[in-house]
């Protein structure tokens, strides 16, 4: 369990455990598949189905409207507004109208899946589609595993390690402590994922070796004249990314006299860049926040030709290895116009 204790950054401790065996064992199971849910602050009407379908009990009438309800309420909220200020970012812009056709949600915060199941009754069907939330990395799986077009080695990580060690490549430190990989596997797999113990507490944590690259690249809105760069949105860890980079490479939507910024904004200092160049359209087929939206028939578009190699070398050819910068100046032309 974990409770927020700071403000206006977070600091977590963990809290006593939940005596949720005690709370539920020798209770009928109607009664404990309604004290399950009470335990939860999120996601309570989730708990209280999966309780129920684990009791073998019968769903009430108007649980898919109340867990759609819910995932308005709770993730939307949390998610979009309240967990954004908390680590310091702008909330993020929700589509107007989304409270009255919440299906406007569906691109911005799950992705080019064209449908997300509306009730649980499509969920096996959705599952088994294989389509997924995001896009496979088709291209990526195909040079790890096969070697096409060239080898490809990698080296695995879950996203909260990949954070971790780019914060502490970020403050110059040699690696990165933090609670991850338990119950995980990928430690058999990659020896870089290590384990060490508090010297005050002696919890068991994960280290691993912190990012320091030879050069970031990233996308932002604005760079004003004396290059400071504004990023806004949800930032990520593109900060920490250019702060642990040896050199740092900046592409914007456009230059401007002075930087329109705000107390929560996130701007990167002359100092921390070593170029910046002017990229209309440079973070599509994503969205750039203020700019343009993400462009989600393109995402599929590029699922059909990353399927087939031979439709993507083609593509290739076409878009990059036989082309200048105006091919990918007409294929954002219609973001610039929009703006």
């Amino acid at each position: 369990m974990l409770a927020l204790v700071g403000q206006p950054g977070l600091a977590w401790r963990t809290g006593p455990a939940l005596p949720v065996a005690r709370l539920v064992i020798g209770r009928p199971a109607e009664e404990a598949a309604a004290v399950l849910p009470r335990i939860y602050n999120l996601c309570r009407g989730a708990q209280e189905t999966a309780a129920r379908l684990a009791f073998g009990l019968r769903l009430e009438d108007g649980t898919d409207d109340r867990l759609h309800a819910e995932i308005l309420r709770d993730h939307v909220l949390m998610l979009c507004v309240r967990l954004p200020r908390h680590f310091g970012s702008s909330a993020m812009v929700l589509p107007q109208g989304w409270q009255a056709d919440p299906s406007l949600l569906r691109a911005p915060l799950f992705g080019t899946v064209e449908r997300l199941p509306r009730h649980l009754s499509e969920l096996d069907s959705a599952l088994a589609a294989g389509a997924g939330v995001m896009l496979l990395l088709r291209r990526v799986r195909d040079a790890v595993e096969n070697a096409w077009p060239k080898p490809l080695e990698i080296e695995e990580h879950s996203h909260a390690a990949m954070a971790n060690a780019y914060e502490a490549g970020a403050a110059g430190l040699p690696c990165a402590i933090f609670r991850g990989y338990k119950g995980a596997d990928l430690a058999k797999v990659n020896p870089n994922i290590k384990s060490i113990n508090c010297p005050f507490t002696g919890e068991e944590l994960a280290a691993v070796p912190a990012v320091r690259p030879d050069v970031s690249v990233i996308h932002a809105q604005k760079a004003d004249r004396k290059g400071n760069v504004l990023i806004e949105g949800i930032v990520a860890v593109q900060k920490e990314a250019v702060l642990a980079a040896k050199r740092a490479v900046v592409t914007v939507e456009e230059i401007v006299d002075e930087l329109d910024t705000h107390p929560n904004a996130c701007v990167l200092p002359h100092w921390t860049i070593a170029a910046i160049a002017v990229v209309p359209g440079g973070a599509h087929p994503s969205y750039a926040q203020g700019y343009y939206e993400r462009d989600n028939a393109t995402y599929l578009e590029w699922d059909k030709v990353s399927s087939d190699r031979d439709a993507f070398t083609a593509w290739m050819k076409e878009n990059v290895l036989e082309a200048g910068p105006e091919v990918y100046a007409d294929r954002t032309a219609n973001l610039r116009s929009a703006a």
